[in-house]
């Protein structure tokens, strides 16, 4: 994957904006969106934006997601997660999923992730316009490291991967 200039972030997220305006979707704060999707993805950068919905969610959201890099006994693992930031950003706090790959699953019973990815930590309920999803993504990684919500799937329950579009 190729690094993005900040020039290309700030495009590719004014791209999402717009979607996100055209599709009724009301934007509090533009630029403080702009910004916070620039900066995580400048601290991120295997993070990318797009538009999505999430189901039983208002609206599409900017997205941004991609692998970030956690640590567990040392080690290093890039973690796929998403991101979505609502139109009310920053004064709603962000749903953050962990999106494992057919080879992975999330740990069943974990205090932070729900079994679909959805993330709960107590960073999110506290949130107030001056967090940072910089800062909630550290939290997720400080989870992981003491306790890891993903793991690599056992070789008899690999899902097979999703077959092509016909």
């Amino acid at each position: 994957m190729t690094s993005l200039t900040k020039s290309d972030m700030r495009n590719a997220v004014s791209q999402v904006l717009k979607e996100m305006k055209e599709s009724g979707v009301r934007i509090a704060d533009a630029k403080k969106l702009q910004t916070d999707a620039v900066d995580t993805m400048t601290f991120f950068p295997f993070l990318r934006p797009a538009s999505d919905q999430i189901q039983g969610t208002p609206g599409t959201m900017l997205k941004l997601e991609g692998t970030v890099q956690m640590y567990y006994n040392s080690a290093g693992y890039y973690v796929p997660i998403a991101v979505y930031l609502s139109g009310d950003h920053p004064m709603r706090p962000p749903i953050c999923k962990v999106k494992p790959t057919p080879e992975m699953m999330v740990k069943p019973n974990h205090q932070h992730v729900d079994i679909e990815g959805i993330v709960y930590l107590p960073y999110l309920h506290e949130w107030d316009r001056r967090s940072s999803v910089i800062e909630m993504i550290k939290k997720l990684s400080d989870v992981f490291s003491s306790d890891p919500f993903i793991f690599k799937r056992p070789p008899q329950q690999q899902r097979p991967a999703p077959a092509p579009p016909s």
